[in-house]
């Protein structure tokens, strides 16, 4: 996986130059640039923060209406150096490597992808998987403190790019953020031109978040299969657990992780959720 610190400036170029703002509208928000600048200045080391990228996603942000999920507060200027950070690495990718047009995703696509969960092995597979999609895979990790799950957005509505944060170490919310944002891709390509952030913590506050929610989670377990399994009749139950993840085909810790969600009840399951380092996987 490329890293942004091998990265230099002459891969910067701008999704879309038609409508460029005049000198007025960078005037006018001047001000809330430069707070923003000393706001994530506090946190990110010098080596680590590229002052263009962040001036021109501040800039993108201002100019278009990014869609944020319900992240805890407004605006967060660790947010726009965590997009500018994934963009760069989507950007050097288009212009080193062919990618896949994006056209559509099929409920089958979704559904074979959900079921890779089952196999550890199949992680190191995913890239690939979506790549023949026209879909960029990418993992920026997380900054402490930032609410932050994912992202996913189109690039001149040809190339998809699905980016996540492994905030949380754990397979379930792993598998749950990438079926969420494979979810947003299948049904609501047509405004993914600006990004969708997420923080999958917080409840959805918007339809295609509820929709987002409801296709991704049932994509994995299907609200059949959850009703029907006997799993809520036995509190903890390993075996009985093992048993419903083989028969629907994922990995156990999505189970015992919908468990502890829809019960709330974060005190059972904990070494199947926490048994796998997904962040170490992926070298991260």
């Amino acid at each position: 996986m490329m890293d942004n610190s091998e990265i230099n400036d002459e891969f910067d170029f701008h999704v879309n130059q038609s409508d460029s703002p005049s000198v007025n509208f960078y005037i006018e928000h001047f001000g809330a640039y430069k707070r923003a600048l000393h706001d994530v200045k506090k946190v990110i080391k010098s080596e680590e923060f590229n002052e263009t990228r962040f001036f021109n996603e501040f800039y993108e942000e201002k100019r278009r209406a990014l869609l944020y999920r319900k992240n805890g507060g407004g605006y967060n200027p660790l947010i726009t150096h965590w997009l500018s950070l994934v963009k760069q690495l989507a950007n050097v990718y288009c212009a080193s490597f062919p990618v896949p047009e994006f056209k559509t995703l099929s409920k089958e696509f979704l559904k074979e992808t959900a079921q890779m969960s089952s196999d550890i092995n199949n992680l190191s597979k995913i890239e690939r998987h979506l790549l023949d999609k026209g879909i960029l895979f990418i993992l920026e990790p997380s900054i402490p403190g930032l609410k932050l799950d994912g992202a996913v957005f189109l690039i001149n509505d040809k190339v998809a790019v699905l980016a996540m944060s492994l905030r949380h170490n754990r397979l379930d919310n792993f598998w749950f953020t990438l079926m969420h944002e494979l979810a947003h891709l299948k049904l609501h390509s047509e405004i993914l031109s600006d990004p969708i952030i997420e923080n999958l913590d917080e409840e959805p506050d918007s339809e295609i978040e509820l929709e987002a929610n409801m296709y991704g989670g049932d994509t994995l377990i299907s609200r059949q299969d959850w009703r029907s399994s006997s799993l809520h009749y036995h509190v903890n139950d390993k075996k009985i657990l093992y048993e419903f993840a083989a028969k629907i085909g994922v990995h156990p810790a999505i189970v015992a992780g919908r468990y502890r969600k829809e019960y709330n009840n974060y005190r059972v399951y904990n070494e199947i959720v926490n048994d796998f380092d997904v962040r170490g996987y992926f070298g991260l």
